[in-house]
């Protein structure tokens, strides 16, 4: 049936095609299948292709048909209001703030930080890479290792350089001078590094110096450093940045290196947040339902629906627009309401999480103020989102939820699967095993001219963990251990000797020992196996039969033309 439908889909290439947009190569139902969707899939499953139109139609037609199938399964949860169940609402809620969150603090917080000048300069220099090398003169504040203090650091490092600028060897100065521990072995250099590798200042000069330059001392949180530049190169395969997202990357990278000036313009931001919307925490009012939780708790209730309107109304804390009350911080599923239940018996506690909710909903309604949530890098991935968790729920619903099995149809599959229950046939098995051929050899003859195998193995075995146990090793099917196991089966039981066999990075000689033949395993003990397997079995039958009737269910038309030109 699956290969069936991807005939079909594959007639539907070449028979339709003048019924879509004209940014879109497919349209499946009421949704469209756009080129950039079909070339960012292409991208996906050919990273390294510049172009596609030299790919084969067949391979084009196997990715948008796995496009198709996906678009058929959200004509049918959007067919089904799945968009609007709760769950589904609330977990793309979540998601959607908490990037609007992120986008409003690079606008307000790192956008201040990092200049546009310093994100162009990281990418112009990131194009480069640089080979230098460098002498490290340190100090005590920042070396525990070293003993000289910060001047004397200095001037030692300023006497280093004045003796290279006379012609003495750099890396014959690193060796003797530098404090970086690798310059005794490799005099100082430090490889190829590209812009962003090295502390601020030291990159600053090394980008500045031409090949062969020898910077004065530059001083960085390590000590003094002496560069020379051995060369420069631009970047194999180096492409700029050409997207948002990617900028977004490289601003955040900057900004790591502020340190705590991100978290003070934050703290300071959000201060003012809270004055321009006059907002306040009725600190009466927590003390209020704190007292009230522990007393109820105390009486034995242990659900929030227990309190009365006039409890679950009481504001927690307000500003120009929006509040926050008991009920909404208890808003989710019960078994985290209950936990907060007995978590909120503490005034502080409760102060602390009305805090974080309503500075997280300051923040959001200030971002929806500026059209943040209206932002292209906000509006895809939650629309992505959002799909994902339709299909997610479509397929539960039409799949996994269909596909439960009764404990009578579990009993029946067992009885008409028997081949899938058995347990193997076990041979019973000792071993001997030496590193020499010659020896097993020899120790082989001795078995089986009847010395007493047990006392051969813990005699010379040179298996540690089975010598002890006289070279037991139990019952084992036939696959247990390769070639010893299936000659000892061919052998057959009842103290054969077999050997010498080479195994792994020595010899082994075995005896068998009593052989148990195949069986069907107890019911009660496969019973958890069994419903796996048929509840796999009809996984697969309805994922196809499902995917077969949305195929007829929605119409699907397909630009050949494009198809072949991309």
């Amino acid at each position: 049936m699956q290969k069936l439908g991807y005939i079909l889909t594959a007639l539907i290439l070449y028979m339709l095609g003048c019924e879509t947009g004209p940014d879109n190569i497919a349209r499946v139902g009421s949704l469209d299948i756009s080129d950039k969707e079909f070339r960012s899939a292409l991208t996906s499953r050919y990273p390294h292709k510049e172009t596609f139109k030299d790919l084969d139609l067949a391979k084009k037609e196997e990715i948008l048909d796995n496009l198709i199938r996906r678009k058929l399964k959200l004509n049918a949860a959007y067919e089904q209001e799945l968009q609007k169940n709760s769950r589904i609402v609330e977990q793309v809620k979540e998601y959607e703030e908490k990037l609007i969150i992120g986008r409003y603090h690079e606008k307000v917080v790192i956008d201040v930080l990092v200049p546009t000048e310093e994100v162009e300069k990281f990418i112009r220099n990131q194009r480069y890479e640089v080979n230098a090398s460098h002498i490290l003169i340190s100090y005590r504040e920042v070396n525990p290792r070293v003993e000289r203090t910060m001047e004397e650091a200095e001037n030692l490092a300023r006497e280093v350089y004045q003796k290279l600028m006379t012609g003495a060897d750099f890396s014959d100065m690193a060796r003797q001078y530098s404090d970086d521990p690798s310059a005794g072995t490799n005099g100082g250099n430090l490889s190829y590094f590209t812009w962003g590798t090295m502390v601020p200042e030291f990159q600053e000069t090394a980008w500045e110096l031409p090949i062969g330059g020898i910077s004065e001392p530059v001083k960085t949180r390590f000590g003094y450093h002496i560069i020379r530049i051995e060369d420069k190169r631009e970047q194999d395969g180096y492409r700029a940045p050409e997207d948002e997202e990617e900028i977004f990357y490289i601003k955040r990278r900057l900004f790591m290196s502020y340190g705590d000036s991100g978290r003070i313009v934050w703290e300071k931001h959000i201060d003012k947040l809270k004055d321009r919307y006059d907002y306040e925490i009725e600190k009466q009012n927590i003390l209020a339902i704190a007292t009230t939780i522990t007393r109820k708790i105390y009486e034995g209730v242990t659900a929030i629906e227990a309190f009365d309107d006039s409890q679950l109304n009481m504001v927690l804390a307000s500003w120009r627009g929006g509040n926050i009350t008991v009920q909404d911080l208890f808003a989710g599923d019960p078994d985290r309401r209950n936990r907060l239940l007995v978590r909120y018996k503490q005034a502080q506690f409760v102060e602390e999480d009305v805090e974080s909710r309503g500075v997280r909903e300051l923040l959001i309604s200030d971002a929806r103020a500026r059209g943040i949530d209206e932002d292209p890098y906000i509006r895809k991935p939650v629309h992505d989102f959002l799909e994902t968790q339709l299909l997610q729920a479509i397929e539960k619903h039409e799949v996994s939820d269909k596909s439960e099995a009764t404990p009578e149809e579990i009993k029946a599959f067992y009885d008409s699967n028997p081949d899938k229950f058995l347990k193997p046939a076990e041979i019973e098995l000792w071993e001997i095993f030496v590193d020499q051929e010659i020896q097993a050899k020899d120790l082989a003859i001795r078995a089986k001219k009847g010395e007493n195998f047990e006392k051969l193995a813990n005699r010379y075995s040179q298996d540690k963990r089975y010598q002890p146990k006289n070279g037991y090793f139990g019952f084992l099917s036939s696959g247990a251990r390769g070639i010893i196991t299936r000659e000892a089966f061919s052998l057959g039981p009842h103290g054969k000797i077999g050997g010498p066999l080479k195994y792994r990075n020595g010899w082994v000689v075995f005896k068998t020992g009593q052989k148990h033949e195949a069986v069907i395993r107890p019911f009660n003990e496969v019973k958890n196996r069994a419903s796996s397997l048929l509840r796999q079995s009809r996984l697969n039958e309805r994922r196809v039969s499902w995917e077969d009737s949305l195929r007829n269910a929605y119409p699907v038309s397909i630009d050949t033309v494009k198809l072949r030109e991309i």
